[in-house]
């Protein structure tokens, strides 16, 4: 399987150097001009203004839109998954509205690093699309309410209201996020809440540790995770993360026994300012294969959309 991975890894590489990144760059301009008009037309759609000007439309094209194919190995099993990412400000809405749309794995912690939209408590892997609304939003703290939907039947519409709020003492930020989820169709709840302690060391390096706790009604169960991580930025267009998590569970079985734990490395690559690839070796265990030894490896190549 792995050599399926450094195959298409070269051949992704490659593209960079030849007559593909031609085609590219045209393929992504005229995506990036069709995304944009788009927005456009929402924007006004909504809220109409004749005194329109350039920074309006410079406002729009900093809307970005990412398409990540993921391949990963788990076991000798090969898996693919495809992800789209994107979080809509439009310059007429945006102090109080966000449209944002997301296709996440089944697994959260594998598809975690690539969706700032992450809902932690989802089950699906099913195409996404909300609307967020932000009750207030200044620059280290914000409340807000979203609505989402799943684009297939049945829609499985929920409604989630959530809060965060950062300190900071000296270089070290302290972040907290609590979410409380509510699954309309199903008519149950779940909740999540995180403390994140981050430390810049220096223009390289950086530490973060997050405590993240949540509970799915649903299952009955919840689940505890505690996670270290090291940043490291080599140079602009290459980065490296190290992370160990250690998970505990509270079902019918135990209460906050151990879960899963592992520990990847994540490797992150720009070919270019619009495309990039990541490589993510890991080593887990997990109570529901009884703490057998696992070795999973991913590969996600991206491209980016925008101006």
């Amino acid at each position: 399987m792995k050599k399926v991975f450094v195959t298409f890894l070269i051949c992704f590489s490659l593209m960079a150097d030849t007559d593909i990144t031609d085609i590219e760059s045209d393929f992504r301009t005229k995506v990036t001009d069709r995304y944009h008009r788009l927005l456009h037309s929402i924007d006004r759609y909504f809220v109409s203004d004749a005194n329109e000007n350039l920074s309006h439309y410079k406002k729009i094209s900093q809307n970005k839109l990412y398409m990540i194919l993921s391949l990963k190995d788990d076991g000798g099993k090969l898996e693919h998954d495809f992800h789209l990412r994107g979080r809509i400000k439009l310059p007429k809405l945006q102090d109080k509205f966000e449209i944002t749309f997301n296709k996440q794995a089944v697994e959260r912690r594998d598809n975690q690093h690539v969706d700032n939209e992450y809902d932690e408590v989802l089950k699906d892997n099913n195409f996404r699309v909300g609307l967020k609304y932000h009750i207030y939003k200044e620059s280290y703290s914000n409340a807000y309410a979203k609505l989402s939907l799943r684009v297939r039947s049945p829609v499985g519409l929920y409604a989630k209201v959530g809060i965060n709020k950062s300190y900071f003492y000296q270089k070290l930020e302290t972040i907290f996020q609590h979410a409380l989820y509510y699954y309309i169709h199903d008519k149950e709840y779940a909740l999540s809440t995180s403390m994140t302690l981050f430390l810049p060391i220096d223009d390289r390096y950086a530490l973060e540790q997050q405590n993240r706790w949540y509970k799915d009604e649903a299952d009955k169960t919840a689940i505890f995770e505690h996670s270290f991580r090291l940043y490291h930025s080599i140079n602009s267009v290459n980065k490296l993360r190290y992370q160990f998590t250690y998970a505990t569970i509270d079902d019918e079985v135990c209460n906050y026994c151990k879960h899963w734990y592992g520990a990847n490395i994540k490797f992150r690559h720009h070919i270019n300012k619009w495309i990039f690839f990541e490589i993510i070796p890991e080593v887990l265990k997990r109570r529901e294969n009884s703490f057998k030894f696992e070795k999973v490896f991913t590969v996600n190549f991206g491209m980016t959309f925008s101006k």
